[in-house]
């Protein structure tokens, strides 16, 4: 299966989640690759240049969002699951990506200006849906909030609006610092972490996994 991570706004969270989600998968016995296509940050590839070899491993690659459908064709059959962690700003390569993907996780942070941002997103997705269920193709948005202080208003106001998305809301993944702590030490939060991050993450790892085997 090919999960692209990606949103036409920046910050969002998106090599956060590639990073620890391709962790968490091949803690489950999975075999993952990342295909970092953001050319100005290379996130996936600097963490990636930062882990150790005493830790299961992570294939990264750097790939141009222009060399996708090339790329993932190649890979397929190498990886169960290969996760794109999108570039954002660019709509053109916004549709390419989804254009590969089985599934699309649309990371948001809970403010305003952010989710003007993916709601216009969210449109450019359900075109190309709709252009590769004529081909009959498939592919799947989930909504995940990022960077969360469920306590907030904020929070609250951006969950009922992507609640009434026809997309709905996947999974929120609350703030903590582990996240960030995780990545600096080239590991995955559910590596790095004992606590709170980690079962939080667990969590939205195995609603993942459900998707890709499901019963």
């Amino acid at each position: 299966m090919i999960i692209a991570i990606t949103n036409l706004k920046g910050g969002s969270g998106k090599s956060t989640i590639s990073i620890h989600l391709a962790v968490a998968l091949v803690q489950r016995g999975k075999k993952v690759c990342i295909l970092d296509t953001d050319l100005e940050q290379r996130s996936s590839m600097k963490w990636s240049g930062d882990r150790e070899e005493d830790y299961p491993h992570v294939s990264v690659f750097g790939v141009e969002v222009q060399q996708l459908v090339k790329e993932t064709k190649k890979l397929r059959n190498d990886y169960d699951v290969i996760i794109i962690d999108g570039a954002p700003k660019i709509e053109q390569h916004a549709e390419i990506i989804m254009i590969v993907c089985d599934l699309l996780l649309v990371p948001l942070k809970p403010s305003i200006l952010d989710y003007r941002s993916t709601e216009e997103f969210i449109l450019s997705y359900r075109k190309v849906k709709t252009l590769k269920e004529m081909k009959g193709l498939s592919i799947e948005a989930k909504v995940v909030i990022t960077d969360a202080d469920v306590r907030t208003l904020a929070y609250r106001e951006i969950k009922e609006v992507v609640e009434q998305l026809q997309e709905g809301l996947f999974f929120t993944i609350p703030h903590y610092v582990a996240y960030q702590d995780a990545i600096k030490e080239g590991l995955g939060v559910t590596e790095y972490d004992k606590g709170k991050a980690n079962e939080v993450f667990s969590e939205f790892a195995d609603k993942i996994t459900a998707v890709v085997e499901p019963v």
